[in-house]
């Protein structure tokens, strides 16, 4: 949960937000005034604001990509084959067994891509992706 105000002291409109995997949120907007150690450019300036997430624990990371995986359309079987290895890493992690868990990580990944045009659609794997190498970057995985 984000709260954060921030502005100028003239009027300031956001016209677009985005987020990324991690959980950061972008807004894109203009202003008519000058933000606090920034030049104005003119009457109506463009921005782009960042907002970044405070950082998850792995733990918190893997809870996430869990819950992606039962909320998608998956077969039933190939779902808990998924939370399986996920679970595994998570035990590795809270028993601090890296190497394990980088295992377990590295088997996910593995198994979405066999999967790749079967059970699993390519939308889905562009979905889970970035998600498990955000936990394997986490962990240090290779």
């Amino acid at each position: 949960m984000f709260q954060r105000c921030t502005g100028t002291e003239a009027f300031d409109a956001g016209w677009s937000v985005a987020t990324d995997h991690l959980g950061d949120v972008y807004v894109g907007g203009h202003t008519n005034g000058t933000f606090s150690g920034e030049t104005s450019a003119g009457d109506n300036d463009a921005f782009v604001a960042k907002l970044t997430a405070p950082p998850l624990t792995v733990a918190e990371l893997i809870a996430n990509l869990r819950a992606v995986i039962e909320n998608m359309a998956i077969h039933h079987g190939t779902k808990r084959g998924l939370d399986a290895k996920l679970a595994s890493a998570l035990r590795s992690i809270r028993a601090g067994d890296r190497e394990a868990a980088c295992g377990s990580l590295r088997a996910f990944v593995n198994f979405v891509n066999a999967q790749t045009g079967k059970k699993v659609s390519q939308d889905q794997v562009d979905r889970l992706t970035p998600l498990v190498n955000a936990i394997r970057l986490d962990v240090g995985c290779q």
